[in-house]
């Protein structure tokens, strides 16, 4: 029998994950949700993306799931309590993976606007690793770019020195 896994993205950034799990896993049947009408999330209020939230359980909610795998960050880090308390099966986030995989003392996080005004991901690092300091970048234009079919890879560098040189002079 095969496990019924659910994955949620506002765009098309949750493909890798799909293809990853398609490779590795041939016991499972996957529902792909990319709401790609309403991205990115990642500039939404918290009220927008928890209504958003509700919408997607209702979505899912007749696949009778095994699981959830939450790709969009932003959703993960405004809504998770939603998706977990409405679906009522277990869902599995990018970023309580990620904190499990700190191993340094400086880490730098680049989100959207909406993920880093949350701080959650800050919170869920400095709660699970002793003396790590978490500094917050927003990268409100780079979901637009990576979202596009045809990505402008000068563009992506641009964008990429523009948001992470402010964390490497700071060591992070």
């Amino acid at each position: 029998m095969k496990h019924k896994i659910g994955i949620f993205d506002s765009g098309i950034g949750g493909f890798t994950i799909l293809r990853s799990l398609l490779k590795t896993r041939k016991d499972v049947e996957v529902f792909y949700l990319a709401d790609t009408k309403r991205v990115p999330y990642g500039d939404k209020d918290i009220v927008q993306i928890r209504s958003i939230a509700k919408e997607i359980c209702n979505w899912f909610k007749d696949k009778n799931l095994d699981a959830l795998l939450i790709a969009c960050n932003t959703t993960n880090a405004c809504a998770l309590d939603i998706l977990e308390n409405n679906l009522k099966i277990p869902c599995f986030d990018l970023i309580h993976s990620v904190s499990e995989t700190v191993t340094k003392k400086y880490v730098g996080v680049l989100a959207t606007p909406a993920t880093i005004k949350s701080s959650f991901y800050k919170r869920i690092i400095e709660s699970k690793k002793e003396n790590v300091i978490v500094i917050q970048q927003a990268c409100p234009e780079f979901v637009s770019e990576i979202e596009r079919t045809n990505q402008d890879l000068n563009k992506l560098n641009y964008l990429s020195d523009l948001y992470i040189n402010p964390l490497l002079k700071k060591k992070y």
